[in-house]
């Protein structure tokens, strides 16, 4: 039995990689249709076998043949293509941002932030207040840390909590604390214009229309929607959902553990505040002002790379020797991401590429979607709910990818700013929970059977993204138009 599946799971792979080489081929054997010229086609044919195998077969080796396809056209000669890749501002300022977030990870600091959130005495009998505080510990870690031990240390908490509470496993409250945890460590994770797909999002902004977003006002506008889905899912559960919380209020029970940091954890949190500080606040300031012209002259990579370089000065773990920032970076950075960043960066610029006619011929294709939104309210409420769908069945960059090329051209048109709608899209593309497919963590969440089900996931997460669309769609025609 073990070897038939085996088989069949080898054969699936075949039959996948055969079928994304036949969509390559048959674009470049087809002839040009539309506006699409022969580069357009052979892109277009790349573009979508490439994305195909990524979501059947593997990211890297897809990423990578990506690139050696790409340096085939005319668009690039094959340094051109991997330079543009790997040499490109954006890809260095998230190798070095990663490397440090993998610092910050490996000093256990997201445990401690994490506890001390949970642990607060005011939330004892309160129902609501604890699921709030462990909707917004998942958030924290994910926007401080990284998404996963924001997912990963709520959920042990959770479980050792619904333990004194006398929850049972698939019991309705704690499924529902499953399910937001990961939706608020997707929030969290997606709040920060450093981000990997926030910058490939600013990036294909820039290349379409030469327009750059403040790190300011895209903190703002995406902390009011990260944080508002959060609080969106947490009305959906007290007054749509209403699980039975009865046992929380009756019980006196506290979650307690570890809050206090040591003294290599207090000098990494100084190090992250020091790199936010110079992320954020020189550009906000005069160059007048004595260092924030070297600091601008150094650049976003280079600020991270000389942050993860004071980072190597720390103590180990142990207390004794320094940090290996060699191992770090080799474990720590989810280098199959980088390689798909590098692709995605390259191809984001080839279909923006005049040549290719790729760009009208995706307005004629989705131009009676958007364009036909008669006011501004109904087109952002359009974006969000074709984004919000999309999402949550196909990978968030494949969507990303697409969207900013409509949306450069329709905002405009409907009178909504591009750069609004490329935070909404940085934001709303990592809603992305109901299907398996959506995304690495809706896979861990669809994995966790143990306390929820599948059909749970789809009937609640399904709820809860119709209700993100409309709370969106206020926050970006209040806000976003006010900041933008």
């Amino acid at each position: 039995m073990a070897a038939a599946a085996l088989s069949k799971k080898t054969l699936r792979w075949y039959v996948n990689c055969a079928v994304s080489a036949g969509i390559i081929v048959l674009f470049y054997l087809l002839p040009p249709f539309g506006t699409l010229t022969r580069t357009g086609m052979q892109v277009s044919g790349i573009f979508i076998g490439i994305i195909y195998a990524l979501s059947t077969v593997d990211v890297v080796w897809p990423a990578l043949l990506g690139l050696v396809l790409l340096g085939c056209t005319d668009l690039y000669t094959m340094t051109g293509a991997f330079a543009a890749a790997f040499g490109s501002e954006t890809w260095l300022f998230i190798l070095f941002i990663l490397g440090f977030v993998a610092v910050v990870t490996g000093s256990g600091v997201s445990s401690r932030i994490a506890n001390w959130m949970v642990s607060r005495k005011f939330s004892r009998g309160r129902p609501w207040v604890i699921s709030w505080l462990l909707l917004t510990a998942a958030y924290v870690v994910s926007a401080m840390v990284s998404a996963t031990p924001g997912v990963v240390i709520p959920w042990a908490m959770l479980y050792t909590m619904c333990e004194n509470y006398g929850y049972k496993k698939r019991d309705k409250y704690p499924t529902l604390m499953v399910i937001g945890i990961t939706l608020a460590s997707l929030m969290g994770n997606a709040i920060f214009p450093f981000e990997a797909l926030a910058m490939m999002v600013q990036n294909s902004l820039q290349a379409q229309t030469g327009q750059t977003i403040d790190f300011w006002r895209f903190t703002i506008l995406s902390g009011a929607l990260t944080y508002g889905v959060v609080l969106t899912y947490l009305f959906a559960c007290r007054f749509i959902f209403r699980p039975d919380v009865s046992r929380i209020r009756e019980n006196d029970y506290v979650y307690s553990g570890e809050t206090g940091l040591d003294r290599r954890q207090k000098l990494v949190m100084g190090l992250l505040a020091l790199l936010l500080f110079l992320l954020f606040v020189p550009e906000a300031l005069p160059e007048s002002i004595p260092g924030v012209a070297l600091v601008n002259r150094i650049g976003r990579p280079g600020v991270c790379a000389l942050m993860l370089a004071a980072a190597g000065l720390l103590p180990g773990g142990d207390g004794a020797g320094r940090t290996d920032l060699a191992r770090t970076m080799r474990d720590g950075i989810p280098w199959p991401t980088m390689l798909l960043l590098a692709f995605a960066l390259v191809m984001t610029s080839s279909i923006t590429n005049e040549a290719t006619g790729i760009q009208p011929f995706l307005e004629s294709i989705f131009g009676p979607v958007f364009g036909s939104a008669p006011n501004p309210l109904l087109f952002i409420f359009a974006v969000c709910a074709v984004q919000l769908v999309l999402t949550n069945i196909f990978a968030n960059m494949v969507i990303a990818l697409l969207l900013v090329p409509l949306v450069s051209v329709y905002a405009p048109m409907a009178g909504v700013s591009t750069e609004m709608m490329a935070v909404c899209i940085c934001v709303l593309t990592n809603v992305s929970l109901v299907l398996p497919s959506a995304s690495p963590f809706a896979a861990l969440l669809h994995g966790n059977s143990e306390w929820v089900t599948s059909r749970e996931i789809y009937k609640y997460s399904s709820v809860a993204v119709v209700l993100v669309a409309v709370a969106s769609t206020v926050i970006c025609a209040t806000l976003g138009s006010a900041l933008f």
